[in-house]
């Protein structure tokens, strides 16, 4: 895994996993430069950066300081399958570490299934719709 340049992913990123991790897990399975992120980009100080795979794939990824989540990005052309279990073979998660994973990147050959955000994410969404005018 090596820190790409910003100017090397040329197309949007879509979040394909949250994961909850501790500083020092985080530092071991992204051991490459990470920078902190543009305050207003994010909901609470975090650190990031767009990281290329020892297989080719690009991630972004970003860790929140606070909350010790961090988010796990493709781009958007990605076949997101493919991608993701390249990611986790060069990033061994264990499975408790992830907290969601996007229905883009459920597949039979994948042993992680997507699994559904918290009941705080869902308690969230749930109120926004009731109280929303659409």
């Amino acid at each position: 895994m090596r820190r790409a340049r910003p100017e090397e992913l040329n197309e949007d990123a879509r979040p394909i996993a949250l994961l909850r991790l501790s500083k020092d897990r985080f530092e071991e399975l992204f051991p490459v430069e990470m920078s902190d992120t543009d305050p207003l980009s994010a909901a609470e100080p975090s650190i990031g950066g767009l990281v290329q795979l020892d297989s080719g794939p690009y991630a972004v990824v970003v860790y929140g300081k606070t909350s010790g989540e961090a988010e796990v990005s493709l781009p958007v052309s990605a076949p997101m399958p493919r991608q993701w279990k390249a990611f986790l073979r060069e990033v061994p998660l264990a499975a408790r570490e992830i907290v969601w994973t996007s229905d883009k990147v459920a597949s039979p050959a994948i042993n992680l299934p997507p699994r559904k955000p918290e009941k705080s994410f869902k308690a969230a969404a749930t109120k926004r719709s009731k109280t929303s005018s659409h």
